[in-house]
């Protein structure tokens, strides 16, 4: 029989929604009312079920603001990692942001914002990221609080993308939503593959009943 090495199981949780009361829409804006009661039946959620020993934010006040009340269930405070945070794609009203042609921004040199990251950069940063993670918690359950685009990059890192490789796809990723991967960082057998990866579920709001939001 085959030797089996151990996984750590990520998850990946999209903040709740979000919007700040002028309209606007960046690294600033905190959850709605809906985006707080998505994050306290999330928790709910996983507490009873999956209970993560280790939770990651970003330090976007709308990923820490969803990540707070399972925090408080397991009496853990989130680490908060700057790698975590969203590809920039400029300011504006969420509308005004929702309309850029996102063909435009699809080449690992592209940036979102003039002088801003590339796409290259940002992937390279989530997997650096990820890559420690694994590491660090071996046969460990995670709950890594982020965006859309983190959590993207993240799948396209655990699916053996490589950060330069073109953007040409993307996941449905709603508000509190629950992305699952497994992930052997040495393989899950001796003499297979030397990284493998279970996608487990992707996008999942089972748990968030009427509180589904796409945005």
């Amino acid at each position: 029989m085959s030797e089996e090495f151990s996984a750590t199981t990520l998850l990946l949780i999209r903040h709740g929604q979000a919007r700040a009361s002028d309209g606007s829409y960046d690294e600033n804006t905190p959850l709605t009312e809906l985006g707080h009661r998505q994050a306290a039946q999330l928790a709910d959620a996983l507490a009873s079920g999956t209970r993560p020993v280790v939770v990651y934010s970003s330090p976007y006040p709308r990923a820490l603001e969803t990540a707070t009340p399972l925090c408080q269930q397991l009496a853990v405070r989130p680490s908060v990692d700057p790698r975590l945070a969203e590809f920039q794609l400029g300011t504006g009203s969420f509308e005004s942001i929702q309309q850029r042609l996102d063909l435009i921004v699809w080449r690992p040199e592209h940036r979102g914002v003039e002088n801003g990251e590339t796409l290259g950069e940002f992937s390279a940063r989530v997997v650096a990221f990820c890559n420690e993670v694994v590491e660090q918690h071996p046969r460990e359950d995670i709950a890594v609080f982020a965006h859309s685009g983190t959590i993207d990059a993240a799948i396209r890192w655990a699916l053996g993308f490589s950060s330069d490789s073109l953007w040409q796809h993307e996941f449905p990723l709603a508000t509190a939503s629950i992305t699952e991967i497994q992930f052997w960082p040495h393989g899950r057998i001796r003499g297979g593959a030397p990284r493998y990866s279970v996608m487990q579920r992707i996008g999942d709001v089972t748990h968030l009943g009427g509180l589904y939001s796409e945005i």
